[in-house]
């Protein structure tokens, strides 16, 4: 196996059933995009971009294309997002000396996956069977406010596990 748990994944570009025993047509919309390996079942990996749906195969998988970072320095507060649409932010208390790089280290630290517009996300809604609601990025206040808050989820899973936190805190 050429992968382990937690790392990301891109599924080669230009699969298709004819070239790939492995691969089923519903599986060729996932091409070129990166996912994490979130389980290895026997030969094959379980990925968080399907739902967990499909198991991926060594030949279908390369690792991911290096990342670009944006940075942006607005007075004390550092603000980087990678091409993926993740995003974290440092701010510097004004007692402290500013120093650009701990700023820009500690924001790639905090950065956490942001929807591109119309990309569904998932959010906690206690009023839901499963407690979460899909929803596609509409860049609106309610997203922004969900998004600042840290309930916004690139999978349902993700979204349920928070959700059993809260609840169990509350009990």
């Amino acid at each position: 196996m050429k992968f382990k748990v937690g790392d990301y994944v891109k599924i080669k570009e230009g699969l298709n059933t004819k070239d790939t025993k492995d691969l089923v047509t519903d599986m060729e919309q996932y091409c070129g995009q990166e996912a994490r390996v979130t389980e290895i079942c026997g030969d094959y990996y379980k990925l968080d971009i399907d739902k967990e749906g499909w198991y991926w195969s060594d030949d279908m998988l390369e690792p991911p294309s290096k990342k670009s970072y944006k940075v942006i320095v607005d007075k004390n507060k550092i603000t980087v997002t990678d091409d993926s649409g993740a995003e974290g932010t440092a701010k510097c208390c004004p007692k402290d000396k500013f120093d650009l790089a701990t700023g820009i280290s500690i924001a790639i630290g905090r950065m956490k996956w942001k929807p591109k517009e119309e990309e569904l996300y998932y959010s906690i809604d206690f009023a839901q069977k499963d407690n979460t609601v899909a929803q596609p990025w509409n860049n609106d206040i309610v997203d922004k406010e969900l998004y600042e808050k840290n309930l916004v989820f690139k999978t349902t899973e993700e979204a349920q596990k928070v959700a059993e936190k809260i609840l169990n805190f509350i009990k």
